[in-house]
């Protein structure tokens, strides 16, 4: 038998001849204007697999339920499973995935950290490549304020900062800055209640040096004054 067999009704190769479609177990193959092909469903988003034009676009579905499907509407993809979910703003959530290549997001979560516009944060810590101010900061997000801030910004520099309370170090690009409770650094002038200079030890309100058994002693309080201490242990104070 040749040429064209034209039929709205009856069975070939086991499938079935519909006025519109042919089906067989299931399966649905119909043309049109909206051609598309079914597997358990002749819809679009339905339980089944679904695969054809829908309201002028080429659609995809693979549908199980409200939890389980994979869809491409045309423009977007989504997936929800046990353990994947891409949701329509392109935010992924995967349990023991492995990523390799690039990876592009504005949102979302990866390795415990938030992914914000320009930065990824997790607590206290926040890392930013904002244009014009790049920063590490640890409970700072701005120089000079209480936490650790290392940044650059385009109109002053790098910038590092160490703050607690009253203690801090700062260092603005040109200048180093210190102040805690037993030592400062402000404007190239030191400050310090310890430690030694020239083999003169720094007390918290004097200076003393020894040479053999004597000593000299310089004080501060309770009157500005200096001490002289000899071998034999006679003090002598001016």
């Amino acid at each position: 038998m040749s040429g064209i067999v034209s039929a709205n009704a009856g069975i070939i190769g086991g499938w079935t001849i519909n006025k519109d479609n042919i089906s067989s177990n299931g399966i649905q193959l119909t043309p049109g204007d909206e051609p598309f092909i079914g597997i358990g469903t002749d819809a679009y988003d339905n339980p089944g697999i679904w695969l054809g034009e829908n309201s002028d676009a080429y659609k995809a579905s693979f549908y199980k339920d409200s939890n389980n499907y994979l869809d491409w509407d045309g423009s977007r993809l989504t997936i929800k499973a046990a353990n994947f979910q891409l949701d329509q703003y392109g935010v992924i959530s995967a349990s023991g995935a492995t990523f390799s290549g690039k990876v592009t997001a504005e949102s979302g979560e990866i390795g415990g950290w938030t992914i914000g516009t320009n930065q990824l944060y997790s607590g206290k810590v926040t890392l930013s490549s904002t244009s014009g101010n790049s920063y590490l900061g640890i409970g700072s997000s701005e120089y000079g304020s209480n936490g650790i801030y290392i940044g650059s910004k385009s109109s002053v520099g790098n910038r590092l900062s160490l703050v607690s309370g009253t203690n801090k170090l700062l260092w603005d690009g040109s200048n180093l800055g210190i102040s805690t409770s037993n030592f400062t650094l402000s404007g190239g002038n030191i400050t310090a209640k310890g430690g030694t200079i020239a083999a003169w030890s720094i007390g918290a309100d004097s200076m003393s040096a020894t040479t053999g058994l004597s000593s000299l002693i310089l004080r501060n309080e309770p009157s500005p004054a200096w001490d002289i201490v000899d071998s034999d242990g006679y003090q002598y104070s001016w």
